[in-house]
């Protein structure tokens, strides 16, 4: 296991430009209570501000929330070119390039729901100059670098038997375990936001139709 840290640095192939995605970032409980903002250019120093989350500014191409239980912090990006993400008085957490298609980097959902008690399944694809080992981490949480292992009680199984392709599966979900996660082959990091809904009694008799009737 390793201690998974708020990503500092995100790469992403150049097929993702002009797309959208969204970036989680994880931030230390000192900056709690600190505006964050998307900051637009090609260099930090001479980026501008978008959005930040003291403005309710509305618009088509960003979006910005904050979780300041979880510490963090989403921004939705649509039509990717150059972007800083930070928080106020703090030094940038996140920034993204786009390559040449020599290395990438993709996940079939970038969110997944399910409920709780099942499990969640995310395929990733990419392509890599060098073999190089994966991991599966909750973001400002741990990571699973075997092929099997866990995270905060959840079973986490990693294959890796498709060339280019791994997939991560999580069992024996909970509540707690919502929050994002993020797949990492090399340097290349992929965020994923999976949401475990609570099994109601509602929620079983969709499911489940003919339970009501047996128990009758």
């Amino acid at each position: 296991r390793r201690k998974s840290k708020s990503a500092k640095l995100l790469y992403f192939n150049n097929t993702m430009k002009g797309g959208s995605v969204s970036i989680p970032c994880y931030y230390e409980p000192l900056y709690q209570n600190h505006v964050k903002y998307l900051c637009k250019g090609y260099f930090w120093v001479s980026c501008s501000a978008v959005i930040k989350t003291n403005q309710l500014k509305t618009s088509e191409k960003f979006s910005i929330s904050d979780d300041t239980n979880q510490r963090i912090f989403t921004v939705t990006i649509n039509d990717l070119t150059y972007f800083w993400l930070s928080v106020k008085k703090c030094i940038k957490c996140i920034s993204f390039f786009f390559f040449q298609g020599m290395k990438s980097l993709t996940v079939s959902q970038q969110e997944i729901a399910a409920f709780e008690g099942g499990s969640v399944t995310a395929v990733c694809r990419y392509k890599y100059p060098k073999e190089k080992g994966v991991m599966w981490c909750r973001l400002g949480s741990i990571c699973v670098t075997s092929r099997v292992g866990s995270i905060d009680g959840t079973t986490v199984k990693i294959n890796m038997s498709v060339p280019n392709i791994f997939t991560v599966t999580m069992s024996d979900l909970r509540t707690e375990s919502s929050g994002w996660y993020w797949g990492a082959v090399g340097d290349l990091q992929i965020p994923v936001h999976i949401i475990v809904h609570k099994v109601t009694s509602a929620t079983t008799t969709a499911l489940h139709p003919n339970t009501s009737k047996i128990l009758a």
